[in-house]
């Protein structure tokens, strides 16, 4: 198999078929771009999401922190704590896994959730410490689930490709001093800083909005076709609407790559009839925000470009992989 996430194809042959058992709690089950499960408990609901990051530069843990927030915050419930496993190489020493934990355990307090436990162990068979985050909540009775329609508007906030960006000037910086300069290079904290989705879905959380979706792998092209997969509907989108940082274009330039295609872990997309009015909610807030398309009845998942357009395809493979 190649490298990066599962395919769809194969997640539904492999993993959904094989599921056979369904329970009355679950109000969610496996399903493409889905972020977080649901479990009904009559009083309250439980919320869960995971994230996995291999650990291979330092800040890695805030990281795979942020990717797991993200798939919680699109549940719109309250995250309250955090199990985490580490599986470490047998050659890596103590004080790594302290560095490991301690990212973590920082985005922890930021967040105010709790670390309640977990697993770690040294292994053989694996090149750096693999780490999982599972992530527990809660959500109210009283929200109120709206089902998508057609012409619904797309939103998108902050711009896209921003933490395939930030892996490749971690892994590459060194390489494009020798085009761009240190200060147009030093990009890092502020790209960090965007990565989490929290602050907008708390800016619109009493709006009316069907169907959240956080950008991941495979980046804005992947993350419509899941929203199209979420609403059960159709898509057009205009490209020229989505928004890129100026050091991702760039960097894109450097190295053939499509920013479009490129981890968009930070950008939250989502679908609301109220689309100026969501938009102003999040520019109070201080976060851009477009409308950058629309549902249709149609199952064609289009972009377009002026008089250019494009079919979306299922999520075939990160971009950044092509180069790190």
């Amino acid at each position: 198999m190649k490298k990066g996430k599962a395919p769809e194809n194969v997640l539904d042959r492999a993993v959904f078929k094989q599921i056979k058992l369904n329970k009355e709690e679950a109000v969610t089950k496996p399903r493409i771009g889905g972020d977080y499960q649901e479990l009904d408990f009559h009083d309250y609901h439980t919320v869960t999401s995971n994230a996995f990051l291999p650990y291979l530069h330092t800040g890695d843990g805030i990281l795979v922190f942020k990717k797991a927030l993200n798939n919680f915050m699109v549940s719109r419930g309250i995250p309250v704590a955090l199990e985490i496993v580490i599986l470490m190489p047998v050659k890596t020493e103590e004080s790594l896994l302290r560095t490991i934990m301690k990212e973590i355990s920082d985005e922890c307090k930021k967040e105010d959730i709790k670390v309640m436990g977990g697993h770690t162990e040294w292994v053989e068979g694996i090149a750096c410490p693999m780490m999982t985050l599972h992530m527990i909540g809660k959500k109210e009775m009283t929200f109120q689930e709206i089902q998508p329609e057609a012409e619904d508007e797309i939103i998108i906030t902050k711009a896209t490709g921003i933490l395939g960006t930030y892996q490749i000037l971690m892994e590459k910086k060194e390489e494009l001093k020798e085009r761009f300069s240190n200060s147009f290079l030093d990009k890092e904290e502020m790209l960090l800083e965007k990565l989490s989705v929290r602050r907008e879905v708390e800016a619109v959380k009493d709006l009316e909005i069907s169907v959240m979706h956080d950008v991941s792998k495979g980046g804005i092209f992947a993350g419509l076709w899941e929203l199209a997969m979420l609403t059960k509907k159709g898509l057009e989108v205009d490209l020229t609407k989505i928004p890129l940082e100026q050091i991702t274009i760039e960097v894109c330039e450097q190295y053939d790559l499509n920013p479009y295609q490129l981890d968009g872990s930070g950008t939250l997309l989502f679908v609301t009839k109220k689309g100026a009015k969501a938009v102003a909610e999040l520019e109070k807030a201080g976060i851009m925000a477009k409308s950058i398309g629309y549902l249709t009845d149609s199952k064609d998942r289009v972009v377009y470009n002026e008089e250019e357009r494009r079919f979306l395809e299922p999520f075939r493979k990160e971009e950044s992989h092509k180069i790190i």
